[in-house]
């Protein structure tokens, strides 16, 4: 949801109110793109996410490998965690067979991996975080969007 209010703005140069469904967001740019999403929590509150769009953020977890190919779309930090979409040339099998192996080689513990052949998640636990790698075919690229959430 914030991803999709960020991308929605990411070219404007001021703030707007974007609707997205999970509700009303406040998009505010900063900088060449890069800015602030604040969205109401569901039971009270707000959440307040920076996003950058184009690069990968210089503080990305190093024991988050990232595809050789990736193209950077879109990156959060909001106090859940990082996210990052990439796009890639990989098909689904290689984008999952990389996770498989490279995650666990950064010590994460994969918890699930469900593949559709149009799409893919999986899961992995390391300490008090929790790595979700979703995979979504769009044609010539695959979207890659990761998430690395504390519990």
């Amino acid at each position: 949801m914030l991803l999709a209010a960020a991308a929605a703005i990411s070219c404007s140069p001021d703030r707007q109110n974007v609707h997205t469904p999970g509700g009303d967001a406040t998009v505010t740019q900063t900088g060449k793109n890069k800015g602030t999403v604040e969205m109401a929590k569901p039971g009270g509150g707000t959440l307040t996410a920076e996003y950058e769009a184009k690069q990968i953020p210089a503080d990305w977890p190093k024991d988050v490998p990232l595809l050789k190919d990736a193209d950077p779309v879109m990156a959060l930090k909001s106090s859940a965690g990082p996210q990052l979409t990439v796009m890639t040339a990989e098909p689904i099998p290689a984008i999952v067979a990389f996770y498989e192996a490279q995650l666990p080689a950064h010590d994460w513990k994969i918890d699930s991996n469900r593949s559709t052949g149009n799409e893919a998640r999986l899961t992995a636990a390391k300490g008090s975080q929790t790595a979700i790698v979703s995979a979504l075919d769009r044609g010539s690229r695959r979207q890659v969007t990761i998430n690395v959430l504390t519990r």
